[in-house]
């Protein structure tokens, strides 16, 4: 009996002329969409790696240890043809120096502000909106149009159980919908294929993963669909509370997580960060100017109570021990301001990480919320991209400082200038133009997470749709009981 209200489920939908229409629509523009994306890719990458080619040959023209940096770049994912996440928001590059603190730079919305407007339309936004939407025109009628139709009540003049008709009607609406979806999905890994996207094993699981989790989310609108249907008598009252579910759960709940946690936790802005480190800096600077005026106020008046005879052996002296003092005061100096930056910066990450995990879990009371962040966090292009990089350049920057300093200890070289030391008075050398060896330089590594943290990540996304698939089926089961069939 089962397979046959699924058999009569399938033909009615099959058969229906808005199948026919939405399912080329869905098919066009998941093919669209992927092949759009692949485009993308292969334009990021090869800015991506020109970028690198330059850095490189910067680098090599740079003639002094003393101001030599470098750039540390965000390498494109190939999984970003699916969900494209925070790919365009955060920066791209950085400048890695002794001489500033890192923040990624250049992101594609800064450098081209309409693309800011016309948001990248990938297979993780179709399946969120068109797809859902599509799962409702599908379903709103799924019972109560039946009952309008009069088909209901001769249906169960055969003694049919409810219980296997609701399930017959979930399990046809699935199958219907949800199989002549793979078509166009295996099409779009076909031009993944065809041009050429880097691929590796690992990557096509993880789309694997976030073709089911999106099929995942439109079966639990198609629930949803099945669910209002069988509580609303009038199949048109039920549309417009499906619409309006729609846009709360695709639209609404999204963006007011971040809305409620901005209210309560407050975070200072980049502005107002850059301001306090730079005050603090400044203040250091001006004490170190200070003391070091102390310092020569104090020589020249031990030198003016000396014979010019005295004074020319005792100047030597007093400017190595001048200069072993500065030195000592600007190691101080850089020590309390990179300690101050961090503490700054750390705090400033641990508000904001602590607003986003809030909003993210505000937003998790809708089920397209879940799917978007799983699909991000598969693809690598979730928020936590950006504290990924920053981190690992950070970490980059200390063996970069340190092999900076290494060298230019080696070489006796401060900005570009020699200065020797000793007690028989300074010797400067004009900056050098010979080429710097930069062999056994640190390379910037790209973070690498583990398919175990990912696995954990995704989790509690899992979960929750499955969650909602088994509470709106199971809704829709106990109010059909009750149905009125006539």
């Amino acid at each position: 009996m089962l397979k046959l209200l699924i058999e009569k489920e399938l033909k009615a939908f099959l058969q229906s002329p808005k199948f026919v229409l939405s399912f080329s629509v869905m098919s066009i523009l998941i093919i669209l969409s992927v092949y759009l994306g692949v485009e993308e890719y292969h334009a990021t990458k090869n800015q991506y790696e020109t970028a690198r080619q330059l850095a490189a040959e910067d680098l090599q023209s740079q003639t002094n240890w003393g101001s030599v940096y470098t750039r540390a770049f965000r390498e494109p994912n190939p999984l970003m043809i699916f969900a494209s996440g925070v790919q365009n928001d955060i920066g791209r590059k950085t400048i890695v120096s002794k001489w500033q603190e890192n923040r990624l730079q250049g992101s594609l919305y800064s450098e081209d502000s309409v693309f800011a407007i016309f948001r990248v339309v990938d297979f993780v936004f179709i399946f969120q909106t068109v797809v859902s939407l599509f799962a409702i025109l599908f379903t709103f009628n799924a019972i109560n149009g039946e009952k309008e139709s009069g088909t209901l009540q001769l249906t169960f003049s055969n003694s049919i159980p409810r219980a296997l008709f609701i399930s017959a009607k979930a399990l046809g609406a699935i199958f219907a919908l949800c199989f002549p979806l793979l078509i166009p999905v295996l099409l779009s890994f076909l031009i993944v294929v065809l041009f050429g996207v880097p691929m590796e094993p690992e990557h096509w699981l993880k789309a694997c993963a976030i073709i089911a989790l999106g099929l995942s989310h439109f079966i639990v609108f198609i629930l949803l669909g099945i669910l209002v249907s069988s509580s609303v008598r009038n199949s048109a009252t039920s549309f417009l509370v499906l619409i309006s579910l729609w846009i709360t759960f695709v639209l609404i709940l999204p963006r007011a997580g971040m809305m409620i946690a901005s209210e309560v936790i407050p975070i200072p802005s980049i502005s107002e960060l850059d301001t306090k480190m730079e005050a603090f800096s400044k203040s250091k600077w001006d004490e170190k100017m200070k003391r070091e005026m102390e310092l020569y106020e104090k020589y020249n008046k031990t030198l003016e109570t000396l014979t010019p005879k005295e004074r020319d052996a005792k100047s030597a002296e007093m400017n190595w021990d001048i200069k072993e003092e500065s030195e000592a005061l600007q190691k101080k100096l850089d020590a309390e301001i990179a300690e101050f930056n961090r503490k700054t910066n750390e705090e400033a990450a641990n508000q904001q990480a602590a607003q986003e995990d809030l909003a993210l879990w505000i937003s998790r009371i809708s089920p397209s919320s879940a799917f978007q962040l799983a699909s991000m966090s598969l693809a690598e292009t979730d928020v936590e991209t950006k504290y990924r990089y920053e981190s690992a350049i950070r970490s980059y920057r200390d063996r970069f400082i340190t092999y900076i300093n290494q060298k230019q200890k080696e070489s006796g070289s401060n900005n570009g200038f020699t200065i020797h030391f000793d007690k028989n008075g300074i010797k400067v050398h004009g900056a050098s133009s010979m080429r710097l060896n930069f062999e056994n330089m640190p390379v910037f590594q790209p973070p690498i997470q583990s398919g175990l943290s990912i696995t954990e990540k995704i989790l509690p996304d899992i979960g929750l749709l499955i969650f909602y698939a088994l509470s709106f089926f199971a809704l829709a089961f106990v109010l059909f009981l009750r149905f009125d069939i006539r």
